[in-house]
């Protein structure tokens, strides 16, 4: 190939190479508009300054004060439990302004998560300012708040609920279409639905002789291969940077390949994942991975194509963020087939929709008591009780001897048991331990032991 050719070829390699690394994480957003589950009127009827009467779904929201008190209220509830783990990107309350004064002013949209139930205590409720509008401005027709997308978000990651109550200072005396008028408000979500990466790195690698140690590596090859032959073995990689994936775990993943060569008999190609760097060297070969999925690609046939892959075994991959190997290899000895690249510009990307993942559970605490000393023929007592759950109640216990002279507990399963020391002489001592293990209602479970000295007085 001529010097110049070549020449021309590596700086399109890297023009396409940079492109695809700026363009690594394309992430897709879906939006919901939910429905309040309740509204309500909250009022303060004889302006004593105490709420005292609540109407479930009027046919309006208001906000009134006489005698320059807040006389009343409005509160609206949603359920945010097909949200949860998401990502928001915008939200924003889409109401109808059914009627004002001349001396209304701001109303102050506030949010908090209580539950989904209206009583008395959600007018006095604590709750953080998370938008505003002016009825006045606005005149009485359709209006969109948007609310603080953060303070959304912080309320989402701790409840399944959300409540939002609009209230005034001054004189405000104005109305809102509610859930049983003919201007139904809803709560309009936008969220992070997909997330797609690109492969920013890829190569074919080789056992040029069939010896089973690989040792030619060729990055951003026109096409990535995988072949198995008796005097030949070729694996190929791709690496994605997967720093969008932190602190997520992935309820579907999908991988999107090109392929582009397919010959006789070849059929089963297996695709692994582990954790390494965005570079390729001769240890991406083998490199200890997780199976993440497979494909014929006789079956498929030419062409593009989707790969559902196992999550779990990704999720343990991508939490920490960082990089991503997939590694394309086959054990069938006639395998020979090829995927797009890189350098074509049709290589391998990643389709995940991720979620918040969930904090890991901790065990439960175990404790057994302090050791102590007990006489001989004496009735002593085992007292688990000091024990507690971590993240979930104990829900039960279990008590084992494990050093000393067998005596009988009185229970095994019980929190405090007791047993009668053995029968010792004077000047000699004995030493007891027992053991005990808590489970929680995750089945996570702890020890802890105690040691008992047993001698005569």
């Amino acid at each position: 190939m001529d010097k110049k050719i070549r020449y021309t070829l590596k700086i399109f390699r890297n023009i396409v190479a940079f492109f695809i690394v700026c363009m690594s994480t394309i992430v897709s957003a879906s939006t919901v508009n939910l429905s309040p589950v309740n509204d309500a009127r909250i009022l303060d009827e004889d302006g004593d300054g105490v709420f005292d009467s609540n109407t479930l779904n009027p046919s309006s929201l208001s906000i009134r004060h006489f005698d320059g008190i807040l006389t009343e209220k409005s509160v609206m509830t949603f359920d945010l439990s097909a949200l949860q783990g998401r990502q928001l990107t915008g939200v924003s309350l889409n109401a109808y302004v059914v009627g004002y004064t001349s001396s209304t002013t701001n109303v102050y949209v506030k949010a908090y998560a209580d539950d989904l139930e209206i009583d008395l205590a959600d007018a006095t409720y604590s709750a953080t300012i998370v938008g505003q509008y002016n009825p006045v401005s606005n005149g009485l027709s359709e209006i969109n708040i948007p609310l603080s997308t953060a303070l959304i978000q912080s309320i989402l990651d701790s409840s399944d609920s959300l409540s939002l109550r609009i209230e005034s200072d001054l004189s405000t005396n104005t109305q809102l279409g509610s859930k049983s008028s003919s201007f139904p408000l809803n709560l309009e979500v936008s969220y992070v639905d997909y997330t797609s990466i690109n492969s920013i790195n890829d190569g074919k690698i080789l056992d040029s002789d069939g010896n089973g140690s690989f040792d030619t590596i060729v990055p951003s090859p026109v096409q990535l291969s995988v072949r198995n032959f008796s005097t030949l073995r070729e694996v190929s990689v791709s690496n994605f940077n997967i720093d969008e994936t932190i602190g997520m775990n992935a309820q579907q993943a999908l991988l999107h390949i090109t392929v582009s060569g397919i010959a006789n008999g070849t059929s089963q190609v297996d695709i692994y994942g582990f954790n390494d760097n965005l570079s390729l060297d001769l240890e991406d070969a083998t490199n200890a991975g997780l199976l993440l999925g497979s494909y014929d690609p006789t079956a498929l046939g030419l062409g593009s194509h989707t790969i559902a892959l196992d999550t779990d075994n990704l999720n343990t991959l991508i939490q920490s963020g960082g990089s991503l190997t997939l590694r394309y290899a086959s054990e069938q000895n006639a395998a020979n087939t090829q995927l797009g690249s890189l350098y074509l510009n049709n290589a391998a990307f990643l389709e995940l929709d991720l979620v918040v993942a969930p904090p890991e559970a901790l065990p439960p605490v175990a404790n057994a008591g302090r050791n102590f000393q007990v006489d001989s023929m004496a009735t002593a007592t085992l007292d688990g009780t000091a024990s507690s759950g971590t993240d979930a109640p104990i829900v039960s216990y279990s008590w084992q001897q494990v050093r000393g002279s067998k005596v009988t507990l009185t229970s095994t399963n019980e929190a405090i048991v007791e047993f009668v020391a053995p029968e010792v002489t004077r000047g000699k001592y004995w030493y007891l331990t027992f053991e005990l293990t808590v489970t929680d209602s995750n089945g996570m479970r702890a020890t802890d032991r105690v040691s008992v000295r047993v001698a005569k007085n």
